[in-house]
């Protein structure tokens, strides 16, 4: 199972209201995952930097939210 991490209060990509997890990246994530049937985990981050380091030690697999793609950004993740 694939484990996805997402940044909470980030709208309009991903927020949880009412427990349930949506936004532009959560959708498309979501019918990336059901069309490619990858099961899949939602795990919550407090921030994008603590998202991009929990990839970097593996605690996700994949991050989805509106990510900003730098020079700096591309050469360390």
């Amino acid at each position: 199972m694939l484990r996805v991490g997402v940044v909470d209060g980030s709208p309009p990509c991903s927020s949880r209201q009412s427990g349930e997890w949506q936004g532009l990246a959560v959708d498309l994530w979501t019918r990336i995952a059901t069309r490619e049937r990858l099961p899949f985990v939602l795990s919550e981050w407090s921030s994008v930097q603590s998202l991009l380091d929990a990839t970097r030690r593996a605690e996700v697999d994949v991050a989805v939210g509106c990510l900003n793609v730098s020079p700096e950004r591309l050469g360390r993740y």
